[in-house]
């Protein structure tokens, strides 16, 4: 799978971690998607887990885990979830 990245440095992972989009998250992981992608420093250096963990996103949560997301990854933290 290409690495598509925003200018912000979000992956599509990280936009079906944040809106909660399980099936999505597996598909992309499937589809070889980086459980550990960060966007740009600017915005926290996020990984996916981190956008679900901020939304809330109880089952983005859980698929990114089972898909052995980084449990210790550390961020800048950024509020932007509502």
């Amino acid at each position: 799978m290409g690495r598509c990245v925003t200018q912000f440095g979000t992956t599509p992972l990280h936009m079906a971690a944040n809106l909660g989009h399980e099936a999505a998250i597996k598909a992309l992981v499937a589809a070889k998607a980086d459980v550990h992608a960060t966007d740009k420093a600017s915005w926290g250096g996020q990984t996916p887990l981190h956008y679900a963990a901020a939304c809330d996103q109880e089952a983005a949560i859980k698929a990114l885990v089972a898909s052995k997301a980084d449990l210790h990854a550390t961020t800048t933290p950024v509020s932007w979830c509502r």
